[in-house]
């Protein structure tokens, strides 16, 4: 099978379903808040319960 130069810059769209990319994007952003959270908990030496929320995004969001 011998593919053509179209078929490899043009692929075929990979989505499922409408409104597939803004779900991406939206789970992308919630994603690095939360990594931003738990860094910023860690880095200035907050107690686990005040970005124990972030660990919840960050696993949520990372699916």
């Amino acid at each position: 099978m011998q593919t053509s130069l179209a078929q490899i810059l043009f692929p075929e769209p990979t989505r499922y379903f409408p409104g597939q990319r803004w779900v991406n994007i939206a789970l992308r952003s919630l994603h690095l808040v939360g990594v931003a959270g738990i860094g910023s908990g860690f880095l200035f030496d907050q107690a686990p319960a005040a970005w124990d929320t972030y660990w919840h995004l960050t696993l949520i969001s990372g699916i």
